[in-house]
């Protein structure tokens, strides 16, 4: 528990766990960095691998590590992690490389709760999961393809399986696994400046996993608790609910242009104190520059055909 750093472990031929092994015994590993290890040889399974239903890994950062022995064969399956039993929680899975599955490639078992970000592959540059695996309550940004052989239809964040993926957000792809899983467009507060805790408001991530036992009693990535809202966040960080947080949303998160109907503006203020008294200033302006101005918290417009700028 935050003892081990496990890096620049190469591995053998057919091995599971280049770095970090947990069989049948099981095991837990948690608050610790696995990174930076390196394929060695043909066919190998995980910086850390998990193969047994009392493997637990929790609250770690697995990043940099590298799973394409040979860019043209298909070896190397989850370069962060590959599981096939047990549960992976509340890990950060970032800047990782395989020829399948960047960040993970699931055979079963649980990964619940983790943060996919910038992870690479030739096939699923995010995760890959199939047979009894679930990835449930994930977040998947910025993971790419190093190569053009993968033509499922979630690349290049997800392949596999798409009832194997529960409650899950994506960034950038239209096709969604299973029938949970959420389209956003910025679900952190500022991925461009390395913050990846979920966004708040109708466009973020926060309170939209799933329940599970044991959430309560949970600790985050960072060892914050698990519920600091009205329910669980999606990804290995918890939105901070004390925050003060104001953003405005409109029907499917974007209108572009729209052939004169009513439009409604949603205002969104969690967590202000007590007893303070907002005021509210829209302004749209039409492709003339006209501005059209309103001071009521939820205004429902009247607008003739146009493009407008909120």
């Amino acid at each position: 528990d935050g003892k081990l750093t496990a890096r620049h472990d190469q591995g053998t031929k057919d091995s599971k766990g280049i770095a970090i092994k947990i069989d049948s015994k099981g095991g837990t590993v948690r608050n610790c960095r696995i990174y930076n290890n390196t394929q060695g040889n043909h066919y190998q399974y995980g910086a850390i691998a998990v193969l047994s239903s009392a493997g637990h890994v929790d609250r770690c950062l697995i990043d940099g590590n590298h799973n394409l022995f040979q860019a043209t064969s298909g070896d190397g399956f989850g370069a962060g992690v590959y599981i096939s039993a047990g549960l992976v929680e509340n890990c950060m899975i970032t800047n990782n490389t395989a020829f399948t599955g960047g960040g993970a490639y699931v055979d079963g078992g649980t990964v619940r709760n983790c943060t996919f970000y910038k992870n690479t592959a030739r096939i699923a540059g995010g995760a890959k999961a199939t047979g009894s695996g679930k990835v449930i309550n994930c977040v998947f940004m910025g993971d790419t393809l190093n190569a053009s052989v993968d033509t499922s239809a979630g690349r290049p964040e997800w392949s596999g399986t798409g009832s194997c993926f529960e409650k899950c957000a994506f960034v950038g792809i239209d096709t969604l696994p299973g029938t949970s899983s959420i389209k956003v467009n910025d679900p952190f507060v500022g991925a461009s400046v390395g913050d990846l805790h979920p966004a708040l408001g109708a466009n973020g991530i926060a309170d939209k996993g799933q329940d599970y036992v044991g959430a309560d009693a949970a600790l985050d990535f960072e060892g914050n608790p698990r519920v600091s809202g009205p329910g669980v966040d999606i990804g290995c960080l918890e939105a901070d609910a004390s925050q003060f947080f104001c953003s405005f949303d409109a029907a499917d998160g974007k209108v572009e242009g729209f052939f004169g109907e009513n439009f409604g503006l949603v205002s969104d203020i969690v967590n202000a104190p007590d007893g303070v008294n907002f005021g509210y200033d829209w302004k749209l302006t039409d492709k003339f520059g006209n501005l059209i101005e309103s001071h009521d918290a939820n205004p429902v417009l009247a607008l003739p055909a146009g493009m407008y700028t909120v």
